[in-house]
């Protein structure tokens, strides 16, 4: 609707509107570079691997290895008692199948005991690995973070 149409009969128009300034351009606003959500996101990833090593691998490769001792261990313990029970046919001599048996289950024990010291050293290897671990995943996470706060400061 025009002014025109509003206006009553008899009526003076309204002045016109002043014309409109000429568009001004929009201000340049100097931006600092910003941070990108990949940079960031690498960042997350970085704090994230070390707070699964630290809370959730390391501590699950030691339920697991302690299990496996604990297994072998048990293990171990049955076929001494195997072994003891094989000794009181050892009177009928080397031809009998309790002989071989119980040179089986010697065999056996033995085995065992060397997967025992195996799992052992594991288990103090992977306390001696965690140190070093965390480190290097601290010193990753720290470079990360020392390379944001640059891009940032610039």
């Amino acid at each position: 609707m025009s002014g025109a149409a509003l206006a009553e009969p008899g009526e003076p128009l309204p002045p016109p509107l002043p014309p409109a300034p000429p568009r001004a351009e929009a201000p340049q606003i100097s931006v600092a570079p910003t941070l990108s959500y990949l940079q960031l996101a690498k960042a997350y990833r970085s704090a994230q691997r070390l707070h699964q090593y630290r809370y959730r691998v390391y501590p699950e490769q030691v339920r697991q290895l302690e299990d496996a001792i604990d297994l072998t261990q048990a293990e171990a313990a049955v076929l001494a008692d195997r072994l003891r029970h094989y000794r009181q046919f050892a009177t009928f001599g080397n031809d009998s199948s309790a002989y071989t048996g119980a040179q089986d289950t010697r065999l056996a024990l033995l085995a065992v005991d060397q997967r025992l010291r195996r799992l052992e050293r594991a288990r103090d290897g992977l306390s001696r690995e965690r140190r070093s671990t965390l480190l290097l995943l601290q010193l990753e996470h720290l470079e990360l973070l020392e390379e944001l706060r640059q891009q940032q400061a610039r």
